[in-house]
């Protein structure tokens, strides 16, 4: 899962199946990655974060990545309580990728349409817009 590039894509052109996975991976002295992925009905959650390396400053990472799950549980909550079932949030955000999107979809995207989407504005950290979006919705 360190190497990033191929969830964002499934992500977004395939229906998931429902999985939840963690995992600490990476190469080099201070190349490591936590990364959480998370496809439930109405959602699918695919990110990384910085953590672990030799130089990072891995307590002050461990907050932010706290402070970001608790916000990606709020947004489980959000769409756990929704009755509209008919689109998915799907949200991307990588803090060592540069990548930071969401979006509902309708449906899987075309390759094409996949990289569009990542390539859109980004909305960092995509996980508070993207709780701002539910939460509206």
């Amino acid at each position: 899962m360190y190497f990033f590039e191929r969830y964002p894509l499934e992500a977004l052109t395939t229906d998931p199946e429902p999985y939840f996975t963690v995992s600490h991976g990476g190469h080099g002295v201070n190349s490591y990655a936590l990364s959480y992925h998370l496809a439930i009905p109405g959602l699918t959650l695919v990110t990384q974060y910085g953590w672990g390396g030799a130089y990072m400053d891995n307590e002050a990472a461990g907050r932010d990545i706290s402070r970001t799950f608790d916000r990606a549980g709020e947004v489980v909550e959000a769409i756990l309580a929704r009755t509209e079932t008919n689109t998915r949030l799907v949200v991307i955000e990588s803090d060592i990728r540069g990548v930071g999107v969401w979006g509902w979809l309708d449906g899987p995207l075309d390759t094409e349409g996949a990289r569009a989407f990542l390539d859109g504005e980004s909305s960092a950290p995509a996980i508070e817009g993207a709780l701002s979006s539910v939460r509206k919705a």
